[in-house]
């Protein structure tokens, strides 16, 4: 999951607030998927035109988040004509809740404020020395890099960069996955949902990132490897690791009447994100595991390359009575 259909409907709830329109679920979610379709499919067909709106968009926050801490220290400072500049000091924590509910959704939306911040690290392999970012940006080129390892059906489509020299197949696929995401949830409940449950799963695999830095230290001093150079204090691991732990426990206790963020049952987002991890599991092991052992084959790796010059990876099946040079994917337990 990913934060593209939330951030399509606050931008929506936005853009309806400034032009004075008013915000129904009706234009709400027609304007999200208008979003969606005008931003992804820039990406999906120019690379260039993408990244320049990614440039001006940038500049325009930054300068607009300035203005506002520019303007609070204005106002705190007297220099303007509002009468009492701490007036929202008064009473800070007055009707905040104590509920361990209440707590880690606002971590949650706190965390989401930074989410961002990843984006560049989404890219970091398309940078070559000083040269800017040439290629697909975010989730799309995430999306392409699965499906050059071959993780994907059609991995072909998924990898290739024709006919724009972008990532289409992922744009579109793009597309596809977070229209359903808009349309499956009551626009009032949208934005608070979507955002909880893409949160959800990620919280999973950060608990067994916290653990595999362990494994992978110990597997390393067992090998006589040298310890990394850049290597994270057991202390910000463990807290790391507590802090993830904590909001994927707290969400299950029931929220105080009325405070609850969605209109239907608090912990929709966490069975639905822990469902969608499962049926992942489960989609891995009929595929790499299961079918082979039926079937008397193992699943192995084929280099391909297209006609774009991009090289990608297909899992093809090789039967156990084939003389075949390349490598399994999976080594047979029975070997």
């Amino acid at each position: 999951m990913s934060f593209s259909a939330s951030n399509a409907v606050v931008f929506a709830q936005y853009t309806l607030t400034a032009f004075e329109i008013p915000v129904t679920d009706f234009s709400q979610t027609v304007t999200a998927l208008t979003v969606v379709l005008v931003t992804v499919g820039v990406v999906g067909v120019s690379t260039k035109w993408s990244l320049r709106i990614i440039n001006i968009l940038t500049i325009v926050k930054v300068l607009s988040l300035a203005f506002m801490v520019i303007t609070g220290v204005a106002v705190l400072l007297g220099l303007t004509h509002i009468k009492d500049p701490y007036a929202n000091f008064h009473n800070l924590f007055e009707g905040s809740s104590t509920s361990p509910n209440a707590l880690a959704t606002a971590l949650v939306k706190v965390n989401h404020a930074f989410i961002g911040w990843h984006n560049a690290y989404n890219v970091l392999g398309e940078i070559k020395g000083p040269n800017p970012v040439r290629t697909a940006v975010g989730q799309t080129r995430i999306i392409r890099e699965v499906a050059r390892q071959g993780l994907l059906p059609f991995p072909s489509f998924f990898s290739s960069t024709r006919p724009f020299g972008t990532p289409l197949g992922p744009a579109i696929l793009k597309i596809g996955l977070t229209y359903s995401v808009i349309l499956a949830v009551p626009a009032k409940d949208a934005f608070n949902f979507v955002l909880d449950l893409a949160s959800y799963p990620h919280l999973v695999f950060q608990c067994a990132m916290a653990v595999g830095v362990w494994v992978l230290r110990k597997r390393r001093a067992l090998a006589s490897i040298p310890r990394s150079l850049f290597e994270a204090r057991n202390s910000i691991v463990i807290a790391y690791l507590l802090s993830s732990i904590f909001l994927l426990v707290m969400p299950w206790v029931p929220p105080e009447p009325g405070h609850a963020d969605v209109s239907f049952w608090y912990a929709t987002y966490c069975v639905a994100g822990l469902a969608i991890i499962a049926c992942c599991g489960i989609y891995y092991y009929i595929w790499i595991v299961l079918l082979p052992r039926l079937g008397g084959y193992e699943i192995v790796e084929e280099i391909e390359t297209l006609p774009d010059g991009a090289r990608n990876t297909r899992l093809v099946r090789k039967y156990k009575e084939v003389d075949d040079p390349r490598h399994p994917l999976l080594a047979s337990t029975e070997q």
